[in-house]
């Protein structure tokens, strides 16, 4: 099993966008309107790829599994996100998103059927109640089908648990849910069933933390799935 912690660590290529005039108003000294992105390479047999905004290059070289990327700063409105293999000349994957002043967006690369896909995900980073965690799921593995998610103590029995998240399909994001801070153990299952699919038997969780986790395949595919821990807040 693969884990991965995002540290907020500082990204060399992700840097700000300028911002247009069409992202400002007529009076010269307002403030531009920014939204925050960050990129995960979760398709599994796919060599390093560049994540693109409006034809710039923001995140190179970016690995399948490696960490997601810290959130770089870009201008609002509607933006053109790409994906292509690291020093190619062709999009793997685009999409359109219109990004709104203030929010942060975590863009994640995934297989499709029969070909590569972007998928942009509205974050919500607000802090957890004390003794809590805010967690979401995003289920990037497309041999896992769809998953229920256990939070449990390291050594809870799972037949006495009950799942936090229930039928999260592929390429989907879960909703963000509250589950207890500390050492933590978080079990994916088959949905409807105890079958577990990738066991993470000890993870801490911040104190009014939040955390997401994607859920990805092997290195080529398929099985065993593994993990990309993203540190979102605290």
């Amino acid at each position: 099993m693969k884990l991965f912690l995002s540290a907020r660590a500082s990204l060399a290529a992700l840097a700000i966008i300028a911002v247009g005039t069409t992202a400002c108003s007529d009076d010269s000294t307002s403030p531009p309107q920014i939204a925050q992105i960050r990129f995960a390479h979760a398709a599994a047999g796919i060599e390093a790829v560049d994540f693109r905004v409006d034809d710039a290059d923001i995140r190179t070289d970016a690995a399948f599994g490696d960490e997601v990327s810290a959130y770089g700063n870009i201008a609002s409105g509607e933006r053109d996100v790409a994906a292509r293999l690291a020093d190619g000349d062709e999009d793997l994957a685009i999409a359109t998103e219109d990004l709104e002043s203030g929010g942060q967006y975590t863009v994640v690369l995934v297989n499709g059927i029969d070909s590569q896909g972007l998928e942009v995900f509205a974050d919500t980073n607000t802090a957890a109640p004390e003794g809590k965690t805010r967690l979401r799921i995003i289920n990037a593995a497309q041999q896992g089908g769809e998953v229920d998610v256990y939070v449990t103590a390291t050594d809870a029995d799972l037949q006495n648990a009950e799942p936090v998240l229930t039928g999260i399909a592929m390429p989907e994001a879960s909703k963000y849910v509250e589950v207890s801070s500390g050492e933590q153990r978080i079990r994916f299952t088959e949905a409807g069933t105890q079958d577990v699919l990738l066991d993470i038997e000890s993870i801490d969780l911040p104190d009014t933390g939040v955390r997401t986790v994607l859920l990805i395949e092997a290195d080529e595919g398929g099985t065993p799935l593994q993990s990309i821990v993203a540190e979102d807040r605290g």
